[in-house]
């Protein structure tokens, strides 16, 4: 229920335990009218290394992973150049650390064989991002 008091030249509204006066509103109505923020992009994540480190000729402190372009034809691939390259059959390669620093070189438009010049604690985390993408 909607009450209205008009005053001189003050107006209240009052709906359950909101109040607006004179059309501005109370902090408990803009914490309520306050939108959402917008979504976070899934697909696009950074990890941030622990120190900045000398990757190909660059110095970087972060790794972005994008991966908005990947379709399944893209992961059937890296698979197969997973395969060709290791000259194995892996059953379940997407725990597999070398094939999830392939698929994050693919996502970072990296050479793989650069992130594999991390720093240990780094690499996990990077193959950890990617582990997380391909097991949904």
């Amino acid at each position: 229920m909607i009450d209205v008091e008009s005053y001189d030249k003050l107006t209240v509204v009052k709906l359950g335990n909101k109040v607006s006066i004179n059309g501005i509103m109370t902090e408990d109505q803009i914490k309520l009218e306050a939108k959402p923020a917008p979504a976070k992009n899934k697909k696009l994540v950074t990890v941030t290394l622990s120190e900045p480190q000398k990757l190909n000729g660059s110095v970087r402190d972060k790794i972005e992973l994008d991966f908005s372009g990947m379709k399944g034809a893209t992961l059937r691939e890296l698979v197969g150049a997973f395969n060709a390259l290791y000259k194995e059959y892996v059953p379940v390669p997407t725990v597999d650390l070398r094939f999830q620093i392939i698929v994050a070189g693919f996502a970072a438009k990296m050479n793989p064989q650069d992130l594999e010049e991390l720093e240990a604690p780094d690499y996990i985390k990077v193959c950890g991002v990617v582990r997380d993408f391909l097991t949904g």
